[in-house]
């Protein structure tokens, strides 16, 4: 057994570094010891995880190591680093190991990659994802919002209650099959129960056995890619083979992106990959900020007033124009406030590649810097009343300085015009015809899984315009 003094001289080796010059102390970040970890994880596991990250964060400030023993984290609830890490000192931040379970779905797609691959995708990809482009999809969206409107109406007229989440995520699948693929039909329904349970299955936050270990739900994950993989590749060999024929999709305009250097464009195995990455940032990110969005719209009568008198005199149908987007000023500023309060990447994990550090603490290489969203969006330095909703925040320029739900850098979402867009037709079309009451528990469930998906969320409709 080793003695006392032994133990003792491994913890002082620890706590310094063998520089050249002379060992200097390397200073750990606060946070909970070894034998408080197992009890932090237990209520993670048990649906504690917000309440467990609030605590540390109370206790320990805005950079709480936690280590592991084969692995060491940092929480990171402080904007400057966000910055840093995502700008400043970027190329040491990257996608590593936590995304490898993603790459079983979505390959490396932007969502994924690192480096010179990455560089080359967004380079492609950026004409395409502009807010100019992305405009022309506006009364695809519009259509999509009609199949949810028909059943708020039917709703409204035999007083049933709708479930807000869900029609949010029915939405939001219906939009992106539509504006990314123009359309899957015979293939739809099958597709999109496929492509929902790999990304499940596929997700960082997952704690699935590995595929090598057959377990039920492994053969099916790979019985569900082995379709999903079918009717992308099918589809793509389809467009290459069209001669040109204009499609007038996403999937269109990626096929026909090209290198101004090389004049290359992507392989049909990349395309397969962004197309994956996009059904699922497209999808899951949107759905949960708008069905949030609405819950604090309900719970805020003054703010969803205001919304309502922008609608009514910015849309005279249930089809907008670019110029009737350019008015709804309000409509995207409760959106970005909805996103504050509930980003959808409420954490967002880098691996560190080198050694460096952070307010003097030491981040060694190999371990996991895990930034939060969810707690720099309400942190009292950077926000007036945080845990209000305010959407009038975003009526001037000074709340830009502090918002971080899209990302920050080179690698800020892509689709971030894509989601803004949406969020307006949706929610200014349904605003137009309907007012919404929710119904539900007052304090509905949050998931705080690889997204901060909400529980049911039950509303009763009211009609406020016919169609």
């Amino acid at each position: 057994m080793a003695s006392k003094s032994e133990g003792y001289l491994h913890t002082i080796l620890r706590e310094y570094n063998d520089s050249p010059t002379g060992g200097l102390r390397r200073r750990h970040a606060p946070g909970p010891g070894y034998q408080t970890l197992p009890r932090m994880m237990y209520s993670m596991a048990r649906g504690g995880m917000e309440k467990v990250v609030r605590d540390l964060w109370t206790r320990y400030g805005d950079l709480v190591r936690l280590d592991f023993g084969v692995d060491t984290w940092h929480l990171s609830m402080k904007k400057e680093h966000f910055h840093y890490v995502f700008v400043e000192n970027r190329n040491n931040y990257i996608k590593g190991k936590t995304w490898e379970r993603s790459r079983l779905v979505s390959g490396y797609g932007l969502t994924t990659s690192n480096s010179e691959l990455w560089k080359r995708q967004r380079r492609l990809m950026d004409p395409a994802y502009s807010r100019e482009s992305l405009l022309q999809f506006t009364p695809a969206i519009a259509r999509s919002v009609e199949v949810i409107a028909r059943r708020w109406e039917k709703a409204a007229r035999d007083g049933s209650t709708i479930d807000v989440s869900a029609d949010m995520r029915s939405v939001a699948l219906d939009i992106i099959t539509t504006t990314l693929l123009g359309g899957i039909g015979e293939h739809g329904d099958e597709l999109h129960r496929d492509i929902m349970f790999t990304m499940d299955y596929a997700s960082p936050a997952s704690v699935e056995l590995p595929l090598g270990l057959g377990s039920g739900r492994a053969r099916r994950f790979i019985q569900a890619m082995t379709r999903v993989d079918g009717v992308i590749n099918g589809m793509i060999r389809q467009r290459r083979g069209a001669g040109g024929c204009p499609f007038h999709d996403l999937l269109d305009l990626l096929i026909h992106a090209k290198d101004e250097d090389n004049k290359t464009g992507m392989s049909d195995e990349l395309l397969r990959d962004e197309v994956l990455a996009a059904f699922y940032a497209g999808h899951e990110t949107t759905a949960t900020s708008m069905a949030w969005t609405w819950l604090l719209l309900a719970q805020n009568p003054e703010a969803y007033e205001r919304l309502m008198a922008e609608v009514d005199q910015s849309l005279t149908s249930d089809h907008p124009t670019r110029d009737d987007l350019e008015k709804l000023n309000f409509a995207e500023a409760v959106f970005y406030e909805g996103m504050r309060l509930y980003p959808p990447g409420w954490m967002i994990p880098r691996d560190v590649a080198l050694d460096d550090e952070l307010d003097g603490y030491h981040i060694p290489a190999g371990s996991r810097i895990v930034l939060v969203p969810y707690l720099i969006n309400r942190h009292p330095q950077y926000w007036d009343a945080p845990e209000e909703f305010r959407p009038q925040r975003y009526l001037d320029d000074s709340a830009a300085y502090a918002f971080v739900a899209f990302g920050g850098g080179p690698r800020m979402c892509i689709g971030r015009f894509f989601g803004v867009i949406e969020a307006q037709v949706v929610l200014a079309l349904l605003t137009r015809r309907f007012r919404i009451e929710y119904v539900g528990v007052p304090e509905p469930k949050r998931d705080f899984s690889l997204t901060l998906r909400p529980g049911p969320l039950l509303f009763k409709v009211h009609e406020r315009r016919a169609a």
